[in-house]
């Protein structure tokens, strides 16, 4: 597991645009469709092209909760985008719930598209969770041929961009 000096220096060695973020202190009882809609409704709605929030968790029982995990990811396609999605989420408080949660808005050690769906694949996680589709690692619409080939482990084909600006020199 990364420590936090090692998180910290991983982001502070990233030299290009910041469009990713953790977003962080979700309540667990929010949905995707829930959390994103609060998105939409701020103005952000086909502004990110992945979004992830993880599922999960086990009741006492052992069986598999329907609960968030209180974090996700949202990466932009625009740098200007990502800062004010920044700005107008960081301390923010979800509606319609009971929580006293505040988000927290970080930015994220893995920065772009593809270095999220590659991030995001290595996860292990049980086929009943990722059978239930708002449980998956989520590209937008435009994108959904770069997760297929993911799934079937050509990145080979993938449109190859530069992931940040120092690659880019």
């Amino acid at each position: 597991m990364a420590t936090m000096a090692n998180r910290k220096s991983s982001v502070q060695s990233y030299c290009g645009p910041i469009t990713c973020f953790m977003i962080r202190n979700i309540p667990c009882r929010l949905t995707r469709q829930k959390v994103q809609g609060e998105f939409h409704n701020e103005g952000f709605e086909g502004l990110y092209d992945f979004f992830h929030m993880p599922m999960g968790g086990r009741s006492q029982k052992g069986l598999r909760q329907r609960a968030n995990l209180g974090y996700a990811f949202i990466n932009f396609a625009y740098a200007e985008d990502a800062a004010r999605f920044k700005a107008t989420f960081d301390q923010f408080s979800f509606s319609g719930t009971c929580s006293e949660k505040v988000c927290d808005i970080v930015i994220s050690r893995v920065q772009g598209l593809e270095a999220n769906l590659r991030a995001h694949s290595k996860h292990v996680v049980p086929d009943d969770v990722f059978s239930v589709n708002s449980y998956r690692p989520f590209p937008t619409e435009g994108h959904l041929s770069e997760i297929s080939q993911l799934s079937q482990g050509s990145w080979s084909s993938v449109k190859q961009q530069p992931t940040n600006a120092c690659q880019q020199q």
